[in-house]
This record gives C-alpha cells, structure tokens and sequence, in this order.
C-alpha cells in the first residue's frame, strides 16, 4: 500500500459543496447525494455556451485544406453518403469512397447532430450534474448558494466523488475559451486518427457510426466542464453521470422554484467521503456548531465542525 506523503496528501484533498440547512440533512438523513438534469440548473445556458463553441470547432474542421476538393464537397455525393438507409458498403457507392471524402462526412455528421442540439431540433438530456468548488468558506459562495444565513458548507474527500463503477467522472471546470476548443480539437482528431487507421476497414452500413459513439462518450462528460469566463471566480468543480444502458439510475423529481425537476441519486460513505462541515455564516454561530455537530453524530458521522469566518453581516 502506497502510504507516501503525496498518497497522503491526494486522499485528504477536499472539494466543497455549499447547500442549505434542507440539503445537509437530506444529504445526511438518506446517505445520497442528487446529481441534478444540465438543463435545470440555476443557468441552463450554460450547455447552451459548450454547444456553440463545440459547432464552431467543428465548422474550423470543415474548412481545413483537405477538404477544399470539389470531389468531396460535391453534394450530390454527400447526399448519397448520408442517405437513410446508407449504402451497405464502399464497393456498392456509385464513386470512389476516399479518406478525406470519409473524414468529411464525419464531420458532417458531427455538425448535423451538434446543431441539431442547439436549435431544438435533436435532444440529449441525459446529461446529471454534481456541483463542487475548491474554494472554501468564501463570501460569494455563501450569498449565491446559503442565502439568509441557513448554509452549509461540506467538504468532502475528492478521491470519492468519481466512480468508474457508476460512469461517474470528476473534473474542474475550464474557463478559457482557447483551452476549451483545444479539448474538443484533440477529441474530433482522435477520431479522425482513428479512421486514418481503420480505413480500409470502414463501411457504410452504419456510418462511421463507432467512431461517433466513442466521440460522444469522450466528449459528453466535458460539456458541464466547459464553462463562461465569468464564472471563473467560481472555481467550480463538476461530478458528471452520463447514464449507461446496462446500468442507468433512475430518474427521480423533486420540486424547484418553477418547475419540477429530474435528477438521479448517488450513494456515498458519507462516515469517510466528509471530512469536514463549515457552519455558515449565521446570527448564532456556536449554538449552530454545537446542534451541527450533535446532528452529524447521530448519523455516525466523526468530522470536524467549524463556523465561517465571514459575519453574518456581510450577507
């Protein structure tokens, strides 16, 4: 076992998730924790942002030079190519099936489906959404999440908020713009790389459809990590489920502001994923530790209870 002191130091890493007094205790209470539909948290255009800019990347594709051959824009060809039901094979198309001729359809493939998510068009809504910050105890976190002094903020051990097993993925968002085309760049040119290297084993009775799917699942995870400079102050950190046919969640609703909201549930060992749990800020800050700390207990739940250090005031 690796007992070194940057073993050491990645488990006791935390991540914080500030909620109210409602969702620590239904945190605590049921020993899960919700992963709430991308397109009902508090800015849904947030997909909105990382569908936009993944359209744009896909349209600096299509333009590359190996592209610019009149064979391969034809659109009569293009139509045939795309055609429902596709032809069965290379050998049965009425013109030469090349390499960049394969690699622009897939490109159109990509576009059509992307473009489709944007207007309306196509859905995938099945994208769940934990939120997380690295920044603890801060002012801007408790009035935007822990309003009128009944926050909470918990810290929880990083190393537990992924899980292979549950297709559950942890990353930091990413602010900046150019970062953000270069991650879907390397993912479209994996795929790319890939039908260089499957080429001659390519046909069209599904449509490049493997290399779609492996795109998809690489980069579904990544549009909740894609966020607006404006929210990097935010330092937010993202746990995203994209479910799996053989084992999918089910879905469960609760009530919001203005509409009933679908999200599905996550177990965790709450006893070792919290490590720690700030009080907010609050007109009485030690009667609220003392209750917190009795609350905690009573669940089996050992970590260290402190109160903020922001006045309630500041709120």
């Amino acid at each position: 076992m690796d007992t070194s002191p940057a073993k050491r130091k990645k488990i006791e890493e935390l991540l914080w998730h500030y909620t109210t007094q409602e969702g620590l205790i239904g945190i605590v209470n049921s020993g899960k924790f919700w992963a709430t539909n991308i397109f009902y948290l508090n800015d849904s255009t947030e997909y909105i942002y990382a569908v936009k800019l993944i359209c744009n990347v896909i349209n600096e594709f299509l333009k590359d030079n190996q592209f610019s051959d009149s064979s391969i824009r034809d659109n009569g060809r293009i139509a045939i190519l795309l055609m429902e039901p596709p032809m069965p094979a290379k050998s049965m198309m009425p013109f030469k099936v090349d390499l960049p001729l394969s690699k622009y359809i897939f490109l159109l493939q990509l576009k059509d489906i992307f473009e489709g998510l944007l207007n309306g068009k196509r859905q995938y809504n099945q994208i769940y959404v934990q939120s997380f910050s690295a920044k603890k105890d801060d002012l801007s976190q408790w009035r935007g999440y822990c309003p009128q002094g009944n926050g909470f903020c918990i810290g929880f051990r990083k190393i537990m908020l992924s899980s292979d097993k549950e297709n559950i993925i942890l990353n930091e968002c990413v602010y900046d713009s150019d970062t953000q085309k270069e991650m879907v760049s390397t993912d479209i040119n994996l795929q790319l790389e890939n039908i260089d290297l499957k080429f001659d084993e390519l046909e069209y009775k599904h449509i490049l459809d493997d290399f779609m799917i492996s795109f998809f699942g690489s980069l579904l995870p990544k549009i909740p990590q894609m966020k607006d400079i404006s929210f990097k102050e935010e330092k937010e950190w993202r746990a995203v489920y994209t479910p799996r046919e053989s084992d999918a969640k089910p879905i469960e609703h609760r009530a919001g502001n203005s509409m009933i909201i679908p999200y599905v549930e996550r177990g965790l060992n709450l006893s070792y994923a919290i490590k720690e749990v700030i009080v907010g800020p609050t007109p009485h800050p030690e009667l609220s530790k003392k209750s917190t700390e009795s609350f905690l207990k009573s669940k089996g739940i050992t970590c260290k209870v402190t109160s903020s250090t922001v006045p309630y005031r500041m709120l």
